[in-house]
């Protein structure tokens, strides 16, 4: 309620991975619910742009979960008072996701067009109020196509989408975090995500998140990417340095998550 009544701004966190990376797990962890989609072969195609708010039961404020469709050109001038596209419509949490993977199904249908199920000029957004959520903006983006070369057209759709989020930020003066996520086992010098950061200028405003922790082969590397320092090769007692593995150093630091704890 405190920052509501000082009217001052939640910061805002910008979620990027590659395909896949696991960006949606981590944001559901974080919010406590379930409100993105998670089939296998689905990915997020647009921004969905997650509002965390405390109810303020003295005006009469519960729980609730709203969802809307605001254009990005709407969304870039007015922000938070954007005009939705159609009426808000309450979502019910258990199953939150289903809706949200129904409305992008459905704009996906009307507008995507040739870029690989891309939407580029929607954005949902999801207006939480709950009493244990931390107050703050996430946003996800489309994940950073690196596999598939061939799909072209759906790799620039993606950058310009994430592309416009960043410079919608550096109009704004700079306000968003953003949250980087790498799965553990790839190295992270050569992450698409982490590249794309680096050629924004952003490393500085990055905090980094190692996903599917779980699946790393030799957890010396996972601890060398996060503290940066070197360890000693089991097998032939060479010195391993954590630049080899190819970290990347970022000034706000690395944290891991994993579903399920390694068998061994």
């Amino acid at each position: 309620g405190e920052l509501q009544a000082h009217n001052l701004t939640p910061p805002k966190v910008v979620v990027i991975g590659d395909e896949s990376a696991g960006k949606s797990t981590v944001l559901e962890q974080l919010i406590r619910m379930p409100l993105f989609p998670r089939k296998k072969t689905f990915c997020t195609r647009l921004p969905i742009h997650v509002r965390l708010r405390r109810p303020d039961p003295a005006r009469g404020e519960t729980p609730v979960v709203t969802m809307s469709v605001v254009s990005t050109e709407d969304y870039r001038r007015h922000g938070h008072d954007a005009p939705p596209k159609e009426p808000p419509c309450v979502i019910a949490t258990a199953s939150g996701f289903a809706f949200v993977q129904d409305k992008m199904d459905e704009l996906e249908r009307s507008l995507a067009g040739a870029t690989g199920g891309v939407v580029a000029d929607r954005i949902i957004v999801l207006d939480v109020l709950h009493p244990e959520v931390p107050v703050i903006d996430l946003i996800d983006l489309p994940g950073i196509v690196t596999v598939n070369v061939t799909a072209e057209d759906k790799r620039e759709a993606v950058e310009s989408v994430i592309g416009s989020q960043i410079e919608a930020d550096r109009a704004a003066g700079h306000t968003s975090f953003y949250l980087v996520v790498v799965p553990a086992g790839e190295r992270p010098n050569t992450n698409g995500a982490l590249k794309y950061i680096q050629s924004q200028g952003l490393l500085e405003r990055a905090i980094g998140v190692f996903t599917k922790a779980d699946e790393v082969r030799r957890p010396d590397d996972l601890v060398a990417f996060i503290t940066g320092e070197d360890f000693e090769d089991e097998d032939d007692g060479t010195v391993v340095t954590a630049a080899s593995l190819g970290e990347v150093k970022l000034s706000k630091g690395w944290t891991a998550t994993m579903l399920a704890m390694p068998k061994r």
